[in-house]
Protein backbone atom coordinates (compact mmCIF):
# COMPACT_ATOMS: atom_id res chain seq x y z
CA UNK A 1 0.00 0.00 0.00
CA UNK A 2 1.52 3.26 -0.51
CA UNK A 3 2.44 5.77 2.49
CA UNK A 4 -0.25 8.35 3.27
CA UNK A 5 3.09 10.77 3.66
CA UNK A 6 3.31 10.42 -0.12
CA UNK A 7 3.15 13.97 -1.81
CA UNK A 8 0.59 12.63 -4.37
CA UNK A 9 -1.58 12.24 -1.05
CA UNK A 10 -0.69 16.02 0.15
CA UNK A 11 -0.41 15.02 3.64
CA UNK A 12 2.29 16.20 6.05
CA UNK A 13 3.59 13.51 8.05
CA UNK A 14 3.07 16.37 11.15
CA UNK A 15 -1.07 16.50 9.84
CA UNK A 16 -0.65 12.09 10.93
CA UNK A 17 -1.36 9.83 14.09
CA UNK A 18 -1.26 6.65 14.82
CA UNK A 19 -3.16 5.37 17.56
CA UNK A 20 -2.65 1.75 18.09
CA UNK A 21 -3.42 -1.22 20.89
CA UNK A 22 -0.60 -3.11 22.50
CA UNK A 23 -1.24 -6.02 24.37
CA UNK A 24 1.61 -8.60 24.71
CA UNK A 25 1.71 -11.80 22.91
CA UNK A 26 -2.03 -10.91 22.08
CA UNK A 27 -1.61 -10.99 17.77
CA UNK A 28 -0.80 -13.74 15.55
CA UNK A 29 2.82 -12.77 14.35
CA UNK A 30 3.38 -16.24 12.39
CA UNK A 31 2.27 -19.75 12.44
CA UNK A 32 4.28 -23.34 10.80
CA UNK A 33 2.82 -24.00 7.35
CA UNK A 34 3.14 -27.80 6.24
CA UNK A 35 3.59 -29.09 2.77
CA UNK A 36 0.98 -29.30 0.07
CA UNK A 37 -1.47 -30.46 -0.82
CA UNK A 38 -2.34 -30.56 2.89
CA UNK A 39 -0.79 -27.22 3.92
CA UNK A 40 -1.85 -27.95 7.43
CA UNK A 41 -1.51 -24.61 9.75
CA UNK A 42 0.37 -25.27 13.45
CA UNK A 43 -1.57 -22.68 15.03
CA UNK A 44 -0.92 -24.74 18.50
CA UNK A 45 2.43 -23.63 18.26
CA UNK A 46 1.91 -20.33 16.63
CA UNK A 47 4.35 -16.87 17.67
CA UNK A 48 2.62 -14.03 18.56
CA UNK A 49 3.85 -10.50 19.23
CA UNK A 50 2.45 -7.03 20.75
CA UNK A 51 -0.36 -5.87 19.01
CA UNK A 52 -4.69 -5.05 19.14
CA UNK A 53 -5.06 -8.92 18.81
CA UNK A 54 -5.60 -8.19 14.73
CA UNK A 55 -3.00 -5.78 14.00
CA UNK A 56 0.74 -6.11 14.87
CA UNK A 57 1.88 -3.15 16.64
CA UNK A 58 5.11 -2.87 14.33
CA UNK A 59 2.58 -2.87 11.67
CA UNK A 60 0.54 -0.23 12.60
CA UNK A 61 2.88 2.51 13.10
CA UNK A 62 4.32 4.23 10.16
CA UNK A 63 7.87 5.73 9.72
CA UNK A 64 7.65 9.66 10.66
CA UNK A 65 4.42 9.46 12.07
CA UNK A 66 3.49 10.40 15.49
CA UNK A 67 1.87 7.18 17.14
CA UNK A 68 0.59 6.81 20.60
CA UNK A 69 0.33 3.10 22.25
CA UNK A 70 -2.81 2.31 23.74
CA UNK A 71 -2.56 -0.83 26.53
CA UNK A 72 -4.88 -2.75 28.63
CA UNK A 73 -3.79 -0.91 31.52
CA UNK A 74 -4.08 2.85 30.60
CA UNK A 75 -8.13 1.98 29.97
CA UNK A 76 -9.99 5.03 32.38
CA UNK A 77 -11.27 3.95 35.81
CA UNK A 78 -14.62 5.05 34.29
CA UNK A 79 -15.02 2.39 32.43
CA UNK A 80 -17.69 0.10 33.18
CA UNK A 81 -16.60 -2.82 33.75
CA UNK A 82 -18.25 -4.64 30.85
CA UNK A 83 -16.71 -2.37 28.98
CA UNK A 84 -13.37 -3.06 30.38
CA UNK A 85 -14.17 -6.80 29.49
CA UNK A 86 -15.16 -6.15 26.02
CA UNK A 87 -11.59 -3.86 25.69
CA UNK A 88 -9.66 -6.51 27.09
CA UNK A 89 -10.92 -9.27 25.21
CA UNK A 90 -10.91 -7.42 21.70
CA UNK A 91 -9.03 -4.77 21.44
CA UNK A 92 -9.01 -3.60 18.00
CA UNK A 93 -13.38 -3.74 17.41
CA UNK A 94 -13.30 -1.65 20.82
CA UNK A 95 -10.09 1.06 20.33
CA UNK A 96 -12.52 3.20 19.13
CA UNK A 97 -14.93 3.50 21.85
CA UNK A 98 -12.05 4.38 24.67
CA UNK A 99 -12.82 7.50 25.89
CA UNK A 100 -8.71 7.57 26.00
CA UNK A 101 -8.66 7.65 22.35
CA UNK A 102 -11.24 10.11 21.90
CA UNK A 103 -9.23 12.13 23.45
CA UNK A 104 -6.26 12.16 21.92
CA UNK A 105 -8.31 12.48 18.73
CA UNK A 106 -9.84 15.21 20.22
CA UNK A 107 -6.71 16.85 21.13
CA UNK A 108 -5.09 16.70 17.99
CA UNK A 109 -8.13 18.32 16.16
CA UNK A 110 -7.75 21.05 18.67
CA UNK A 111 -3.73 21.70 17.66
CA UNK A 112 -2.40 19.86 20.47
CA UNK A 113 1.04 18.16 19.44
CA UNK A 114 3.39 15.74 21.57
CA UNK A 115 2.80 14.89 24.96
CA UNK A 116 0.01 17.62 25.50
CA UNK A 117 -1.94 14.87 22.86
CA UNK A 118 -2.04 12.66 25.64
CA UNK A 119 -5.16 12.16 28.53
CA UNK A 120 -3.11 12.90 32.27
CA UNK A 121 -3.35 9.30 32.88
CA UNK A 122 -0.87 8.33 29.60
CA UNK A 123 1.00 11.54 30.17
CA UNK A 124 2.47 9.82 33.83
CA UNK A 125 2.54 6.58 31.73
CA UNK A 126 5.96 5.17 31.88
CA UNK A 127 7.17 3.80 29.41
CA UNK A 128 5.92 6.58 27.12
CA UNK A 129 2.87 5.95 25.29
CA UNK A 130 4.09 8.30 22.59
CA UNK A 131 6.50 8.04 19.94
Amino acid sequence: MPMPTDPAFGLASQDLLVIYGAKDSSTLESVAVGPPPDNWYDFDNARKGQGDDVVLAGSAKLPGVTAVQIRPEDFSYILYPIQRAYAETDLHAFLPALEEVQTIVSALFGGATGMSLLPLNLQRAMPSRIS
